[in-house]
Protein backbone atom coordinates (compact mmCIF):
# COMPACT_ATOMS: atom_id res chain seq x y z
CA UNK A 1 0.00 0.00 0.00
CA UNK A 2 2.87 2.50 0.97
CA UNK A 3 4.23 2.05 -3.00
CA UNK A 4 1.19 2.25 -4.39
CA UNK A 5 -0.09 5.69 -2.81
CA UNK A 6 2.92 7.30 -4.31
CA UNK A 7 1.27 7.28 -7.44
CA UNK A 8 -0.25 10.36 -8.95
CA UNK A 9 -3.43 9.06 -8.85
CA UNK A 10 -3.43 7.80 -5.26
CA UNK A 11 -0.58 10.19 -3.36
CA UNK A 12 -3.61 12.60 -2.00
CA UNK A 13 -5.88 9.68 -1.09
CA UNK A 14 -3.68 8.56 1.50
CA UNK A 15 -5.66 9.14 4.78
CA UNK A 16 -8.51 6.93 3.09
CA UNK A 17 -6.87 4.36 1.91
CA UNK A 18 -4.92 4.03 5.28
CA UNK A 19 -7.66 4.34 7.49
CA UNK A 20 -9.62 1.54 5.73
CA UNK A 21 -6.86 -0.89 5.69
CA UNK A 22 -5.90 -0.62 9.84
CA UNK A 23 -9.89 -0.71 9.86
CA UNK A 24 -9.65 -4.15 8.13
CA UNK A 25 -6.17 -5.67 9.63
CA UNK A 26 -8.34 -5.09 13.18
CA UNK A 27 -11.33 -6.44 12.58
CA UNK A 28 -11.35 -8.87 15.71
CA UNK A 29 -13.87 -11.47 13.91
CA UNK A 30 -14.35 -12.42 9.99
CA UNK A 31 -17.73 -11.22 10.29
CA UNK A 32 -16.32 -8.15 10.93
CA UNK A 33 -14.03 -7.86 8.66
CA UNK A 34 -16.36 -8.73 5.80
CA UNK A 35 -18.79 -5.72 7.25
CA UNK A 36 -15.72 -3.51 7.40
CA UNK A 37 -14.92 -4.11 3.71
CA UNK A 38 -18.50 -3.27 2.52
CA UNK A 39 -18.28 -0.13 4.34
CA UNK A 40 -14.28 0.67 3.56
CA UNK A 41 -15.35 0.03 -0.05
CA UNK A 42 -18.15 2.02 -0.68
CA UNK A 43 -16.21 5.14 1.67
CA UNK A 44 -13.13 4.75 -0.50
CA UNK A 45 -14.89 4.77 -4.07
CA UNK A 46 -16.90 7.93 -2.32
CA UNK A 47 -13.79 9.55 -1.90
CA UNK A 48 -12.34 9.13 -5.36
CA UNK A 49 -10.44 6.10 -5.26
CA UNK A 50 -10.24 4.23 -9.08
CA UNK A 51 -12.46 1.59 -9.23
CA UNK A 52 -9.56 -0.19 -10.48
CA UNK A 53 -7.36 -0.24 -7.81
CA UNK A 54 -10.68 -0.97 -5.62
CA UNK A 55 -11.35 -3.99 -7.93
CA UNK A 56 -7.80 -4.96 -7.59
CA UNK A 57 -8.01 -4.82 -3.61
CA UNK A 58 -11.40 -7.05 -3.34
CA UNK A 59 -9.44 -9.91 -5.91
CA UNK A 60 -6.01 -10.17 -3.89
CA UNK A 61 -7.29 -9.60 -0.37
CA UNK A 62 -10.85 -9.78 -0.10
CA UNK A 63 -11.97 -12.60 -2.01
CA UNK A 64 -8.95 -14.75 -1.57
CA UNK A 65 -9.16 -17.54 1.07
CA UNK A 66 -6.62 -16.07 3.32
CA UNK A 67 -7.17 -14.16 6.29
CA UNK A 68 -4.73 -11.61 7.48
CA UNK A 69 -6.67 -9.60 9.66
CA UNK A 70 -5.39 -9.49 13.70
CA UNK A 71 -8.88 -11.73 14.84
CA UNK A 72 -7.70 -14.62 12.55
CA UNK A 73 -5.37 -16.14 15.13
CA UNK A 74 -5.26 -15.81 18.72
CA UNK A 75 -3.04 -13.12 20.06
CA UNK A 76 0.88 -13.53 19.99
CA UNK A 77 0.90 -16.18 17.21
CA UNK A 78 2.65 -15.26 14.60
CA UNK A 79 0.99 -14.33 11.33
CA UNK A 80 4.09 -15.55 8.68
CA UNK A 81 4.47 -19.16 8.01
CA UNK A 82 7.78 -19.13 8.82
CA UNK A 83 7.32 -20.41 12.16
CA UNK A 84 5.19 -23.36 10.49
CA UNK A 85 7.80 -24.00 8.12
CA UNK A 86 11.12 -23.87 10.70
CA UNK A 87 8.77 -26.36 12.55
CA UNK A 88 8.34 -28.88 10.01
CA UNK A 89 12.07 -28.77 9.40
CA UNK A 90 12.71 -29.91 12.63
CA UNK A 91 10.76 -33.04 12.18
CA UNK A 92 11.95 -33.87 8.48
CA UNK A 93 15.71 -33.28 9.43
CA UNK A 94 14.70 -35.68 12.65
CA UNK A 95 13.47 -38.43 10.50
CA UNK A 96 15.92 -37.65 7.63
CA UNK A 97 13.23 -36.63 5.40
CA UNK A 98 12.17 -40.19 5.00
CA UNK A 99 8.42 -42.08 4.79
CA UNK A 100 8.09 -44.55 7.88
CA UNK A 101 5.84 -47.00 8.50
CA UNK A 102 3.26 -46.52 11.40
CA UNK A 103 5.36 -49.49 13.32
CA UNK A 104 8.26 -47.21 13.07
CA UNK A 105 6.94 -43.98 13.10
CA UNK A 106 5.61 -43.85 16.87
CA UNK A 107 8.73 -45.03 18.23
CA UNK A 108 10.61 -42.51 16.72
CA UNK A 109 8.12 -39.97 17.46
CA UNK A 110 8.40 -40.37 21.41
CA UNK A 111 12.01 -40.56 21.00
CA UNK A 112 11.66 -37.25 19.27
CA UNK A 113 9.30 -35.41 21.99
CA UNK A 114 12.04 -36.85 24.66
CA UNK A 115 14.82 -35.31 22.68
CA UNK A 116 13.19 -31.96 21.88
CA UNK A 117 11.24 -31.56 25.19
CA UNK A 118 14.94 -31.68 27.07
CA UNK A 119 16.52 -29.50 23.93
CA UNK A 120 18.62 -26.09 25.40
CA UNK A 121 16.95 -23.88 23.44
CA UNK A 122 13.28 -24.73 24.59
CA UNK A 123 12.07 -23.15 27.09
CA UNK A 124 8.74 -22.40 28.90
CA UNK A 125 9.46 -18.97 30.94
CA UNK A 126 6.65 -18.23 33.37
CA UNK A 127 6.93 -14.65 32.15
CA UNK A 128 7.59 -13.11 29.03
CA UNK A 129 10.43 -11.31 28.34
CA UNK A 130 8.75 -7.66 27.21
CA UNK A 131 9.76 -5.10 24.94
CA UNK A 132 11.99 -2.69 26.93
CA UNK A 133 10.19 -0.13 24.96
CA UNK A 134 6.60 -1.23 25.64
CA UNK A 135 7.57 -1.26 29.23
CA UNK A 136 8.99 2.12 29.70
CA UNK A 137 5.64 2.96 27.99
CA UNK A 138 3.52 0.98 30.45
CA UNK A 139 5.23 2.53 32.68
CA UNK A 140 4.45 5.89 31.75
CA UNK A 141 0.90 5.45 31.49
CA UNK A 142 1.00 3.61 34.89
CA UNK A 143 1.96 6.75 36.52
CA UNK A 144 -0.43 9.29 34.58
CA UNK A 145 -2.97 6.61 34.94
CA UNK A 146 -5.60 8.24 32.21
CA UNK A 147 -7.70 5.57 31.85
CA UNK A 148 -11.58 5.82 31.72
CA UNK A 149 -14.21 3.80 32.73
CA UNK A 150 -17.84 3.25 33.21
CA UNK A 151 -20.67 1.81 35.91
CA UNK A 152 -22.49 -0.29 32.85
CA UNK A 153 -19.40 -2.10 32.21
CA UNK A 154 -16.93 -2.70 35.65
CA UNK A 155 -14.94 -5.28 34.26
CA UNK A 156 -13.47 -2.82 31.05
CA UNK A 157 -11.17 -0.43 30.99
CA UNK A 158 -10.72 2.41 28.55
CA UNK A 159 -7.86 4.43 27.16
CA UNK A 160 -7.60 7.20 24.53
CA UNK A 161 -5.55 6.10 21.60
CA UNK A 162 -3.46 8.20 20.10
CA UNK A 163 -3.84 11.91 18.88
CA UNK A 164 -7.12 11.85 20.21
CA UNK A 165 -7.89 15.10 22.02
CA UNK A 166 -9.64 15.80 25.23
CA UNK A 167 -12.72 16.96 24.01
CA UNK A 168 -13.52 14.34 22.05
CA UNK A 169 -13.02 11.28 24.55
CA UNK A 170 -16.06 11.82 26.74
CA UNK A 171 -18.05 11.55 23.25
CA UNK A 172 -15.91 8.57 22.69
CA UNK A 173 -17.10 6.88 25.86
CA UNK A 174 -20.22 7.48 25.19
CA UNK A 175 -20.31 6.49 21.48
CA UNK A 176 -18.22 2.97 22.19
CA UNK A 177 -20.45 2.37 25.23
CA UNK A 178 -23.73 2.38 22.74
CA UNK A 179 -21.92 1.30 19.92
CA UNK A 180 -23.30 -2.67 17.93
CA UNK A 181 -21.51 -5.55 18.05
CA UNK A 182 -20.94 -4.81 14.08
CA UNK A 183 -20.21 -1.51 12.28
CA UNK A 184 -22.86 -0.01 9.85
CA UNK A 185 -21.80 2.27 8.30
CA UNK A 186 -18.58 4.71 8.20
CA UNK A 187 -19.74 7.03 11.00
CA UNK A 188 -20.25 3.92 13.84
CA UNK A 189 -16.91 2.89 12.44
CA UNK A 190 -15.03 5.75 12.96
CA UNK A 191 -17.03 6.87 16.16
CA UNK A 192 -17.67 3.58 18.06
CA UNK A 193 -13.77 1.65 17.18
CA UNK A 194 -11.36 4.91 16.71
CA UNK A 195 -11.71 7.34 19.33
CA UNK A 196 -10.46 4.30 22.59
CA UNK A 197 -8.51 1.10 23.46
CA UNK A 198 -10.91 -1.16 25.50
CA UNK A 199 -8.93 -3.59 27.89
CA UNK A 200 -10.46 -6.57 29.74
CA UNK A 201 -9.07 -5.50 33.77
CA UNK A 202 -9.45 -9.54 34.58
CA UNK A 203 -8.04 -10.77 31.60
CA UNK A 204 -5.51 -8.15 30.72
CA UNK A 205 -6.56 -8.38 26.98
CA UNK A 206 -6.75 -5.36 24.80
CA UNK A 207 -7.86 -4.95 21.31
CA UNK A 208 -4.82 -3.06 20.34
CA UNK A 209 -2.35 -4.36 17.28
CA UNK A 210 0.49 -4.89 19.75
CA UNK A 211 -1.54 -7.35 21.53
CA UNK A 212 -2.75 -9.22 19.09
CA UNK A 213 0.96 -9.12 18.10
CA UNK A 214 2.83 -10.00 20.92
CA UNK A 215 -0.52 -11.21 23.17
CA UNK A 216 0.69 -8.30 25.53
CA UNK A 217 0.60 -4.13 25.10
CA UNK A 218 1.40 -1.42 26.63
CA UNK A 219 -2.18 -0.86 27.86
CA UNK A 220 -2.06 -4.18 29.37
CA UNK A 221 1.19 -3.98 30.70
CA UNK A 222 -0.06 -1.19 32.96
CA UNK A 223 -2.56 -2.08 34.44
CA UNK A 224 -0.92 -4.89 35.62
CA UNK A 225 1.63 -2.35 37.00
CA UNK A 226 -1.46 -0.76 38.68
CA UNK A 227 -2.71 -3.75 40.29
CA UNK A 228 0.61 -4.85 41.15
CA UNK A 229 0.53 -8.08 39.24
CA UNK A 230 3.83 -6.53 37.85
CA UNK A 231 6.59 -5.41 39.43
CA UNK A 232 7.68 -1.96 38.50
CA UNK A 233 10.35 -2.71 36.17
CA UNK A 234 12.55 0.35 37.03
CA UNK A 235 12.36 -0.32 40.91
CA UNK A 236 15.54 -2.53 40.34
CA UNK A 237 17.49 -3.50 43.87
CA UNK A 238 20.73 -1.95 43.93
CA UNK A 239 23.41 -4.21 44.63
CA UNK A 240 25.06 -5.23 48.49
CA UNK A 241 28.40 -3.84 48.33
CA UNK A 242 30.82 -7.63 48.65
CA UNK A 243 33.91 -7.38 50.80
CA UNK A 244 37.22 -6.64 48.67
CA UNK A 245 38.78 -8.94 46.57
CA UNK A 246 41.96 -10.79 48.19
CA UNK A 247 43.97 -10.65 45.19
CA UNK A 248 45.22 -7.41 43.86
CA UNK A 249 46.30 -6.41 40.08
CA UNK A 250 49.58 -7.59 39.30
CA UNK A 251 53.05 -5.28 40.16
CA UNK A 252 50.41 -3.43 42.55
CA UNK A 253 51.77 -2.56 45.91
CA UNK A 254 52.15 -0.08 48.45
CA UNK A 255 54.85 2.96 47.48
CA UNK A 256 58.37 2.60 48.16
CA UNK A 257 57.51 -1.21 48.49
CA UNK A 258 60.34 -3.35 46.77
CA UNK A 259 59.78 -5.73 44.19
CA UNK A 260 60.73 -9.82 43.88
CA UNK A 261 61.55 -10.15 40.42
Amino acid sequence: MRDKVQSKGLKDKKQYLFFGLKALKNSPTLVFFKKVWEIIEKYWLDNGIPKEFVDTFRKEYINKDVQWHYGASFPGKSRTNNSLESGNNVLKVFFNRKSHNLKEFIPKMKLFVQEWSTAEKTSFPYQPTYLAKMVAEADKISKENSFLSSDNTPNWIYYPRKGISKEVISKGLQKLLGREHIPQDIDSLHEGWCYLRSINKSLYTCDCADFYKYNYCKHSLAIRLIDGELQNPKLKEKKARGRKANITKALEGKPNEKKNC
